[in-house]
């Protein structure tokens, strides 16, 4: 049956029969035409993101189904208007442009009223009159090859509906700027548009005729219609065939879900835009996920085989190239070495910082003991206290915020405050800059002193979240006492929408609906500038001071009174480590604007205004530094010029995959707090926290080991009472 006819509608149906004519020629060793058309649905490769490819509230209202193919390639929308076709044969050296040459004899066949068509790119069918620049799309094809059948897929547009076509496909800006246009539907045509009496019988007969003479058919006795008559017949292995039906109805296949990762690689190669998502625990890889329209089907596949169980770090990168090149052979060389070589780039001070000592810790435990350990060893250490919180760590673990003193506080007239993990995950970050300094030591001049506070919310570090044991954000939580917690009134507008009561996938397409009803900047402050009304949601500032902030205030007020000195002479300066924002392993000094005018001439433009810069324009509400600084003012009676705030803030990974990590976490942590047993933070939501928050490359590592100290140093030198 060299031609096979279906006459069934359903998609999930054709798609099966696909898959099973494929399985019968592997057995047969015969070629097959395929054709077959459906009612709506949404096509898409089998490595494609839905989430960036499809507007899914669209289809999800219109009852729109997703179908995802085990080809690669892009997303399309099909109805009666879109034929589909396939190309089966068993060949273990296939050429994948061989069929190119019978579609388009198939449609230049036609009438096409003086147009042309022809191939343009790698699977792109286009029409055009003449020497006309503008060329339109009229096809798209696919490929998949499992090493003995190799599979052709393609549409043709007869008379699809255009309209709904772009309202449930969204490419990338990108994307269409790479092909010149601004829309879907200013890049595809029908043939009808064409020629209005064109219809879809036309084309399979141009197309049946192009594949015999390709294949050297006879005109006669070739052509099997499948109906639900026939198929009983035609379906000798009804398990398989079943089988393969329940692959491609299950959300499991249809989702692809793999939301939770730890590490996204995006980069246009020569053979496709790779969107590669690694899972990495413990810095090993333990699950990778590929989104690509590439059509290079196998070398995808080897990638995603490759990375699996593979230690994250440089040199595993050669192990990866020798593997691939001993899979796929000669073939494969070039564009293997070029994905070799951009992942070099990644990575390429990895080597140099290697030999660096390891500050950092990834578990809240080891970090503690490490601080506590270096605090110990560190001869200008003169106090280390550990204050305990009521909060319980996974397993019951016990929580503490743990604070070295260094220098003489009898005698200083100046003192430093260096926190680390006021919002939890952000900690072991400020945590490896506090172990190498008090490692290193730090050379102190005369008349300073440094409080390290290791863990002012250790809650967070140890869940591996950024909020404490309330769900409260501690850098919106200590509001000034003539402040109201008032919510911003548009967070009521997005509380849905970045707090869902269920786990789903975030809803880009309804919150950008809301940022263009209101204004993208105003949305941003009202979810990030701190909240009070919803204790689930994102940004939670809580209704009273909590307790890590209070346990911390009260010993620094006992602290003040054991000194018996006059501290109104004192000057200080507040350093708060924060991470997330910003360019890789890059830090950006925020603070008020007195502050940022002293500090302009030392720091230049690492200085930025907290208004301008923190998340993108707006003030937070509720911050500990401003604070802490506050309470130094009624406590040590000291004037509010004599303190300087200073929020260090390292950027890690693209704003969007921040949030995306943000989003994930907060929601799988309370869908499931009512069975504490069942969270894990160690878990992939957890793990992407992490590695959003604290990247695991070297070179990351040890450029905020550098920065970080850089600040500590230069903190100690201000005349603080001499500035202007």
């Amino acid at each position: 049956m060299p031609i096979i006819i279906s006459r069934f509608s359903d998609p999930y149906i054709n798609l099966s029969i696909g898959t099973y004519i494929t399985q019968m020629v592997k057995r047969s060793l015969s070629n097959t035409l395929f054709l077959c058309s459906s009612h709506h649905g949404v096509f898409v490769g089998r490595y494609q993101n839905i989430w960036k490819e499809c507007n899914m509230a669209a289809m999800r209202q219109d009852s729109i189904p997703l179908i995802r193919r085990d080809t690669g390639g892009g997303a399309c929308y099909v109805d009666r208007g879109n034929r589909l076709f396939s190309f089966v044969e068993a060949n273990t050296d296939p050429q994948p442009k061989k069929y190119f040459p019978v579609i388009i004899n198939a449609v230049n066949s036609l009438n096409l009223n003086g147009y042309t068509a022809s191939m343009q790119g790698s699977n792109d069918i286009v029409i055009h009159k003449g020497t006309e620049a503008r060329k339109r799309k009229i096809s798209g094809s696919a490929f998949t090859f499992d090493g003995y059948v190799f599979r052709h897929h393609g549409t043709m547009l007869i008379n699809v509906d255009k309209e709904k076509l772009e309202t449930y496909l969204t490419p990338s800006a990108e994307e269409l700027q790479s092909k010149g246009i601004t829309s879907v539907r200013a890049r595809i045509t029908n043939l009808t548009d064409i020629n209005p009496d064109i219809t879809a019988n036309d084309f399979d007969r141009s197309l049946i005729n192009a594949y015999r003479n390709q294949v050297k058919l006879s005109q006669d006795g070739d052509i099997f219609i499948l109906d639900e008559h026939t198929i009983h017949d035609f379906i000798t292995d009804k398990e398989a065939y079943k089988n393969i039906l329940a692959r491609y109805q299950s959300d499991d296949f249809i989702y692809n879900e793999n939301p939770d990762f730890t590490h996204r690689i995006e980069h246009q190669f020569s053979f496709g835009k790779l969107e590669i998502l690694l899972l990495c625990v413990k810095n090993k890889i333990s699950s990778c996920e590929i989104f690509t329209k590439s059509l290079d089907i196998k070398l995808i596949a080897a990638l995603k085989d490759t990375f699996i169980n593979k230690d994250y770090r440089h040199d595993t990168i050669d192990l990866i190239e020798k593997e691939l090149l001993t899979k796929l052979g000669h073939r494969y060389v070039e564009k293997i070495q070029e994905f070799s070589s951009y992942m070099r780039t990644l990575h390429k001070n990895v080597a140099v910082n290697a030999r660096k000592p390891d500050y950092f810790s990834e578990e809240y435990a080891a970090s503690r003991n490490a601080f506590i350990a270096a605090a110990k060893q560190n001869a200008q250490i003169v106090k280390i206290d550990s204050l305990p919180i009521s909060a319980k760590g996974p397993d019951g673990m016990d929580l503490f915020i743990d604070i070295a003193v260094m220098g003489n506080l009898n005698t200083c007239t100046k003192l430093v405050f260096h926190f680390s993990a006021i919002h939890g995950i952000e900690g072991f970050a400020g945590a490896g800059i506090q172990c190498e300094l008090l490692t290193n030591s730090i050379p102190l001049p005369e008349k300073t002193a440094i409080i390290f506070v290791h863990g002012l919310n250790p809650f967070g570090m140890a869940w591996n979240r950024r909020v404490n044991e309330s769900n409260i954000d501690l850098n919106r939580n200590l509001v000034a006492s003539h402040e109201k917690r008032e919510s911003p009134k548009l967070y009521a507008s997005i509380d849905s929408i970045v707090n869902p009561k269920s786990i789903t996938p975030f809803n880009q397409q309804a919150y950008q609906e809301i940022c263009d009803k209101h204004g993208h900047s105003a949305i941003r402050s009202a979810l990030a500038g701190g909240q009070y009304d919803y204790p689930e949601g994102l940004f939670y500032g809580g209704k009273e001071i909590a307790e890590g902030p209070r346990v911390f205030l009260n010993w620094c007020d006992a602290l003040f009174m054991q000194l018996q000195r006059d501290l109104s002479q004192l000057s200080f300066v507040i350093i708060d480590v924060h991470t997330g924002l910003g360019e890789f392993a890059v830090d950006t000094l925020l603070t008020n604007e007195e502050t940022a005018k002293k500090l302009f001439p030392i720091f230049g433009k690492k200085i930025s205004l907290e208004k301008q810069a923190d998340t993108g324009g707006y003030k937070i509400k509720g911050k500990f530094g401003d604070y802490l600084a506050q309470h130094l003012c009624r406590v040590a009676k000291v004037q509010p010029e004599s303190i300087l705030v200073i929020t260090q803030e390292f950027g890690t990974r693209p704003e969007k995959e921040v949030f995306q990590a943000l989003y994930d976490e907060n929601m799988h942590f309370h869908h499931t707090k009512r069975n504490p047993e069942k969270y894990n933070p160690c878990g992939p939501a957890g793990q992407r926290m992490l590695y959003s928050f604290f990247p695991a490359e070297p070179s990351w590592r040890a450029d905020i080991v550098s920065r970080g100290r850089e600040l500590v140093e230069t903190s100690l030198q201000i005349q603080i009472k001499k500035m202007k």
